[in-house]
């Protein structure tokens, strides 16, 4: 009969299974181990009728959201970089609620206070991303990636982009309702 573990081996296994990526159980079972010398990978194996910590805890969910933070580009913005970590917490919070049940208050309610700072990121990222400044500066890199294609395709896109430029423009700034002179660099 496998041995029962309180609440903090859990935790420390958790951790240390998103750190391993989901991977090396033998690393895992050295550091539990430290800590709890009876503690084995075994714990992490779904076998038959008895659940792996993964599958019953829901970790690989928590471990997805993880490695898909991970491998976002390095040019997100912070606005971005906030709705990942805001998005990674609600998950996990998601998580513990579907392991626990839906009766502990706490984890509703925080579930609850992170679904609406997702909302509001999300909101706050759609309204920076569609406006005039955007646009312009996504004119600008199209026109720096016109001029690096290579030959004369570039060149003549180049020249039919600065041809219409002033139009493109003028035509956004009514789009968006903007006044001022704003140009890209």
């Amino acid at each position: 009969m496998p041995r029962k573990y309180d609440h903090a081996a859990v935790e420390m296994c958790f951790e240390l299974y998103l750190r391993f990526n989901g991977q090396h159980y033998d690393r895992i079972e050295t550091e539990m181990r430290r800590v709890y010398s009876g503690w084995s990978k075994d714990n992490l194996v779904t076998r038959g009728t008895r659940e792996g910590w993964p599958d019953k805890y829901g970790w690989k969910s928590a471990l997805e959201r993880k490695l898909l933070a991970a491998s976002k580009v390095a040019g997100t913005s912070s606005a971005e970089k906030l709705l990942l970590e805001v998005e990674e917490v609600r998950g996990v919070i998601k998580d513990a609620i579907d392991a626990h049940g839906s009766t502990d208050t706490d984890l509703i309610w925080q579930h609850r206070a992170y679904c609406q700072l997702t909302t509001d990121a999300l909101a706050r990222l759609d309204a920076g991303k569609d406006n005039f400044e955007a646009f312009c500066t996504m004119m600008d890199r199209l026109m720096g990636i016109a001029g690096s294609l290579p030959g004369e395709r570039g060149k003549r896109l180049v020249r039919e982009l600065n041809n219409v430029y002033d139009d493109v423009i003028d035509g956004a700034r009514k789009l968006y309702g903007e006044k001022n002179e704003f140009r890209p660099t």
